[in-house]
């Protein structure tokens, strides 16, 4: 997410007592796919405890992880769970979590590269190239 963004374009979000959500910005109720759908956007959002104003933004995010993790196919193996469960019992949570999001960011850094890798390929370059292995087989093939 970009940090260098204005306070003025987070989106203040209000949770409710009765699990709720409010988007303060556009001014109606949200669910969990909207607040999905924000984050997907990578817009920059801060959820609040309506009676309290402490931040819950880490504690709500990580609910919508479990509730999209038990609807699709599992993000987190039990393996990986298991992991870090011990990592965090050994380990320093700042460090680990510092480390996740290298990986994180090399991950998705990677994913960008091929799909741009994969925007510049030529289709008829390809199918020229394709052709001209066929004649080399066949070449070798009727020796």
């Amino acid at each position: 997410m970009n940090n260098q963004e204005s306070k003025a374009d987070k989106i203040i979000i209000k949770k409710y007592s009765n699990r709720r959500l409010y988007n303060c910005n556009s001014s109606q109720y949200i669910n969990l796919q909207n607040l999905y759908q924000l984050v997907c956007k990578q817009k920059t959002i801060k959820i609040e405890d309506h009676s309290t104003g402490k931040d819950i933004t880490q504690q709500t995010l990580i609910q919508l992880i479990l509730d999209l993790n038990s609807s699709k196919d599992n993000v987190f193996s039990i393996n990986f769970l298991y992991n870090l469960i011990f990592l965090m019992s050994d380990y320093d949570q700042k460090e680990i979590s510092e480390y996740l999001e290298i990986c994180l960011t090399k991950f998705i850094d990677q994913k960008v590269s091929n799909k741009q890798s994969y925007d510049n390929i030529n289709l008829l370059d390809l199918q020229l190239q394709i052709l001209e292995l066929k004649k080399i087989i066949s070449r070798k093939t009727s020796l």
